[in-house]
């Protein structure tokens, strides 16, 4: 019986390189997980050593739902409420409520530094809507309220230059009635100017309509006429330099007069007809565009006289005289454009009635009439 001793040491050969091979198949997954636990463990350290020195010194990004220093997503994150603004999800120290007050603040503050005149003036003046100003540099009255003006014409086109250079167009002329102590004033061919800031008393064209303006002694007078005699009204200086006039108007009162000056100008327009029948023609809207018609008890000049008759002369005189010189008919006529060769321009007539002589005398003036 023989052994092959060459089988059985091939036999444990190929035994040992199996367990080498399975622990070359086993050391780099051991190493792995080795290197895995100490790059852990380092991570670890580093985060517990980060969290200790921000907690040390008191620096790094601190939760806004709960005010701490932690790592992940806050539980109290649903919970938390800001005590400023009383909403869910952040703590009064990073509400952004304080920041947009802040930036607002600094807006109104640049505003106010830049229109600061403006602001004052508009606070501490209060806007007298019935206040003109009389203004030696404006060449005609102006306005932007339509209902203090009456008898409005819409025909009128023009522009008007401003301070600023810029053209601002017309919309219209009218007429501003006023309250005064010695009655009713027309203040006549006031322009229209929609935008306007202020009312403008034009002094060119109160001193073309006939008033005087006296200026001295912080105040300027306003009269009648040259004479001084009839003063209107007396505008003291502001503490800004202007001459403001607040005339007593009333929206009523302008609306009646303007009802009864546009019924007066369909009275004349349609032929002086009688306003019973114009307001009539308006109700039945007979008329396209009549406005309304109110009957007044003024007395129409052009009614007056169209209505009145002259009575005739009688045909036959009611007696004649019986004898001569009983009864004289004289006239005087004059003067001629001619004169005559002794340069008389009148001449007068006596005229018998029973005889019916005629005597005719010339003149050289009208005072000599008593000297023939």
């Amino acid at each position: 019986m023989s052994l092959n001793i060459g089988s059985k040491s091939n036999w444990s050969n190929s035994q040992n390189n199996q367990n080498k091979s399975q622990k070359s198949k086993w050391k780099p997954w051991s190493n792995k997980a080795e290197g895995s636990n100490k790059a852990s463990s380092y991570e670890g350290n580093n985060k517990a050593n980060s969290y200790e020195k921000n907690e040390a010194t008191n620096t790094g990004d601190k939760c806004k739902f709960c005010d701490k220093l932690h790592y992940g997503e806050c539980w109290v994150k649903n919970k938390v409420k800001c005590h400023k603004c009383n909403k869910i999800g952040h703590i009064a120290r990073y509400c952004n409520t304080n920041k947009t007050v802040q930036q607002g603040h600094f807006a109104n503050q640049v505003e106010e530094i830049g229109n600061l005149f403006y602001a004052n003036h508009t606070e501490t003046k209060k806007r007298v809507s019935d206040e003109w100003y009389i203004d030696s540099g404006c060449s005609n009255h102006m306005t932007s309220r339509e209902d203090l003006l009456v008898d409005i014409d819409r025909r009128v086109k023009a522009k008007v230059q401003v301070g600023t250079g810029v053209l601002v167009d017309v919309a219209g002329k009218g007429t501003l009635v006023i309250e005064t102590t010695k009655g009713k004033r027309y203040i006549k061919e006031v322009m229209l100017v929609p935008g306007l800031a202020e009312n403008l008393l034009s002094v060119g064209q109160m001193i073309d309509h006939g008033y005087f303006l006296l200026f001295g002694d912080c105040k300027v007078d306003i009269f009648d006429d040259r004479t001084l005699q009839h003063l209107v009204v007396s505008v003291w200086q502001k503490w800004n330099r202007c001459f403001p006039l607040v005339f007593n108007t009333n929206k009523e009162f302008a609306l009646k007069t303007r009802v009864h000056e546009c019924s007066k100008l369909w009275h004349k327009r349609f032929g002086h007809f009688d306003f019973a029948s114009l307001k009539l023609l308006q109700k039945q809207e007979l008329v396209l565009g009549l406005p309304e018609i109110q009957e007044h008890d003024a007395v129409c000049h052009g009614c007056a006289m169209g209505k009145n008759n002259r009575e005739a002369f009688p045909q036959e005189s009611k007696w004649r005289a019986k004898e001569p010189l009983g009864l004289i008919h004289s006239d005087i006529c004059g003067p001629m454009q001619t004169p005559s060769l002794g340069g008389n321009r009148y001449f007068i007539t006596f005229i018998d009635d029973y005889s019916r002589i005629c005597w005719v005398y010339f003149l050289r003036n009208i005072r000599s009439t008593s000297c023939v």
